[in-house]
């Protein structure tokens, strides 16, 4: 039933090959910034290009991968709401308002197309937790599992990052339900950091955040 579960699942799994592209393009970039027969470690430029690399680039990846996280259940929501109108089946439409506003005048003549579409848009605007809670129910998941925890701490890593530049303060701690962020660190251990710390992403860190939303996301393809 929910088509793009695939293709967003295929896209997730392309976020390891840009990841190896950066940091082949980095090494490239090391090597030309580096004066001939000079230690690359020691170049004037390796410093700024590893930098950039874990300051852009896997900040970069992780928000693209929240962001698409954050689109997949939008649209698992819509599809949710296609699905009952065509089989006309209304107990179980989510007990969710939209608003008509949302509805598009031009798609009026397929009706429930229409309103499912409205039904996803004011769906996205809901927090978080809201949207996870009321798709964890229609598809009978539990909540608060190990990957429900591990995507909540992601979506508050990308927020940290986005406004606050990346230092951990106590009220991103309290949403976690715990008092550290655990983060894997290059030689995939953990890393444990409080409130005032400040975040670094790793690429094992992105890998796992990659491998848990496949698995997460195999979860709502089947309605109960």
């Amino acid at each position: 039933m929910l088509a793009n579960c695939v293709e967003l699942i295929t896209r997730f799994a392309a976020v390891k090959n840009i990841l190896e592209v950066g940091e082949a393009s980095t090494k490239a970039a090391i090597e030309i910034m580096t004066p001939s027969g000079a230690s690359a470690a020691g170049s004037p430029g390796s410093h700024y290009v590893d930098s950039l690399k874990a300051a852009d680039l896997l900040v970069f990846i992780q928000a693209g991968l929240i962001q698409e996280w954050n689109i997949f259940l939008d649209s698992i929501f819509g599809e949710v709401v296609l699905h009952y109108l065509e089989i006309g089946d209304r107990s179980k439409l989510p007990s969710q308002r939209f608003y008509l506003d949302k509805l598009d005048p031009n798609n009026l003549p397929d009706l429930r197309s229409s309103i499912s579409n409205a039904a996803k848009e004011s769906f996205s605007f809901h927090p978080y937790d809201k949207r996870i809670e009321t798709l964890c129910s229609i598809f009978n998941i539990q909540k608060n599992s190990s990957l429900d925890k591990e995507m909540k701490k992601h979506v508050e890593i990308r927020n940290i990052f986005q406004h606050y530049r990346g230092e951990v303060r106590k009220t991103d701690i309290e949403k976690i339900g715990r008092n550290y962020f655990e983060v894997l660190d290059e030689n995939k251990k953990i890393k444990k950091y409080y409130e005032q710390d400040k975040l670094e992403l790793t690429l094992p860190e992105i890998e796992h955040l990659n491998q848990t939303i496949e698995s997460y996301s195999e979860k709502f393809e089947v309605l109960p």
